[in-house]
C-alpha cells in the first residue's frame, strides 16, 4: 500500500487568501506544509508494517518557526478479526520527542 497525500495545492490556496504568507524562493518550503506519504506492507498473513512520514512547520514557544519531519513505523500482529497487538515508533523533529508505544487494541463497528 502506498499513499501519497501532498498539500501543495491547499498550501498555495491559503497563501492567496491570506497576505501574511507570500512564498519566494527562500519560503517556497511553506508549500509542503502537512504534506504525507504512507507506505504499508503485509509481512505474513497476520503481521502488517506501516510508515507515515509528514512534513511540517509549526511555532515554537519563541515564536521562531520550525521545519521538520515527523516519523512513525508501526508493527501490527492481529490476534483475531478485531484484536490486534501493535509496536510503535514515533519520532517528531519539530518538538525533538522519540515515543515507544506497546498497546493492545480492540476495534468494533457500531
Amino acid at each position: 500500500m502506498v499513499k501519497i497525500t501532498p498539500s501543495v495545492l491547499g498550501n498555495f490556496a491559503q497563501s492567496r487568501l491570506s497576505s501574511a504568507r507570500s512564498f519566494d524562493p527562500g519560503t517556497d518550503y511553506i508549500l509542503f506544509d502537512k504534506s504525507r506519504i504512507m507506505l504499508g506492507e503485509r509481512l505474513a498473513k497476520d503481521w502488517f508494517l506501516t510508515y507515515v512520514g509528514q512534513y511540517g512547520i509549526s511555532r515554537d514557544f519563541l515564536y521562531r518557526r520550525e521545519k521538520g519531519f515527523y516519523h512513525n513505523v508501526e508493527l501490527q500482529y492481529f490476534l483475531d478479526r478485531n484484536i490486534r497487538f501493535q509496536l510503535r515508533y514515533e519520532n517528531d523533529e519539530i518538538i525533538k520527542r522519540d515515543d515507544k508505544i506497546i498497546e493492545f487494541r480492540y476495534d468494533f463497528d457500531f
